[in-house]
């Protein structure tokens, strides 16, 4: 299923079956499902810079950027693995290891991705392909340190599930609200924002900054009202 063309590039041919493959020396493997591509269709993965430029802010580059083609588009998404390189991570806990896509003007924008830790890889599933690098995100604010939940407060942080205030502090010490725990969850489990034309609860305008992670809390029954009022700005 590989075959070596110039250095840094590699080539594979698909099946039409479910498949695997590990390329450039295991630095990128890639698991292709029956049917995402027909017969004799070429992947191409190659090698497009040694190291990512233009690295969004908080960010470090864990791996060389990777180009991936096809001969003609995928039908279905494919589980792509990039390995990261241990010796750049240091200190940095490798859970906040996300996969990025680059866009046309250069900068990059998160897709997520799980870490394999045995094998040292982010896995990401792709619907199409373009140019992609790993990226360890850090977090931190003016507020936290020496706070006893700081290195949690910064995983999550560089996992996008929590924010800090426009100010850079995180007010670790304050309450929290139902409409901020409504959030939080909603960040936590990847799940979508919901924005229906008419609100379920009375007291949570559709303007409101947090009307979809409400409407979607309450749709995946994490969070329920007070009959037709929620009370967003209750605390805990």
């Amino acid at each position: 299923t590989k075959a070596e063309q110039a250095p840094g590039t590699a080539e594979v041919k698909a099946t039409g079956e479910a498949q695997k493959a590990e390329l450039l020396d295991g630095m990128v493997t890639i698991d292709i499902p029956a049917g995402a591509l027909p017969r004799n269709a070429v992947v191409t993965v190659r090698i497009a810079a040694d190291l990512p430029a233009d690295v969004p802010n908080g960010a470090v580059a864990l791996s060389p950027v990777f180009s991936f083609e096809t001969t003609v588009p995928l039908v279905k998404p494919v589980k792509v693995g990039i390995k990261y390189d241990p010796a750049r991570l240091g200190n940095l806990d490798p859970r906040v290891l996300q996969v990025f896509r680059q866009n046309e003007d250069g900068s990059w924008v998160p897709v997520g991705g799980k870490l394999n830790r045995e094998k040292g890889t982010v896995v990401a599933e792709l619907g199409h392909f373009s140019k992609y690098a790993l990226f360890a995100l850090t977090r931190t604010f003016g507020d936290i340190a020496g706070h006893w939940a700081q290195k949690d407060i910064e995983f999550a942080a560089a996992k996008g599930i929590i924010a800090g205030y426009d100010d850079g502090t995180f007010r670790p010490e304050k309450a929290i609200t139902r409409a901020e725990l409504a959030r939080l969850l909603v960040k936590l489990l990847g799940l979508s924002e919901v924005r229906p034309q008419m609100p379920t609860f009375a007291d949570v305008d559709p303007a409101a900054w947090y009307y979809g992670a409400v409407e979607a809390a309450a749709r995946a029954k994490l969070l329920v009202g007070d009959g037709r009022k929620f009370r967003p700005d209750d605390t805990l």
